[in-house]
């Protein structure tokens, strides 16, 4: 119906070509086709429109859903209302979400962290090494007198 309204004033338009900038943003943001051009409609009649896309993306980035908050945020925009700061935490597997994840993961890695010690440790001590050899023939040792009491019968076991 309101599309028939805007035909009869001469104002509507139809599926238009996305600008440039539009796209980027509905790609980056994980939109759909009908949320980016609808909210490239609606950017049209804004006077500040890229102060709203940078506010938009805010509240992009923590939604796990990008294109149904995308409509709800249409209502107001089509009302010429300011867009808000967003509120609330990142949802789980938003894009923001998915950056702490990194972030933490990154500073808990073990592999990642360099040691803070020099000398010994980096080239290998022949003293470690010696005693890990040891280690190693120990348990080959204990390996190989177990396979013997295994296969040894029960009358002549000790």
């Amino acid at each position: 119906m309101l599309k028939v309204k805007d035909m009869m004033q001469g104002t509507f338009r139809g599926m238009s070509a996305l600008d440039k900038e539009v796209q980027e943003f509905a790609k980056k943001h994980r939109l759909d086709a009908q949320a980016a051009v609808k909210l490239a409609e609606v950017l049209s009649n804004r006077e500040d429109a890229a102060g709203d896309m940078v506010k938009i993306g805010k509240h992009l980035e923590r939604s796990n859903k990008p294109s149904a908050l995308m409509m709800m945020l249409l209502k107001n925009l089509r009302e010429g209302k300011p867009v808000k700061d967003p509120e609330f935490a990142a949802a789980i597997g938003s894009r923001m979400h998915e950056k702490e994840l990194d972030k933490d993961f990154k500073d808990r890695n073990p592999w990642n962290k360099k040691s803070r010690s020099r000398g010994r440790r980096e080239r290998g001590s022949p003293r470690r090494d010696r005693e890990k050899q040891r280690d190693r023939d120990r348990d080959r040792d204990r390996d190989r007198d177990r396979d013997r009491d295994k296969r040894r019968s029960r009358s002549r076991r000790r």
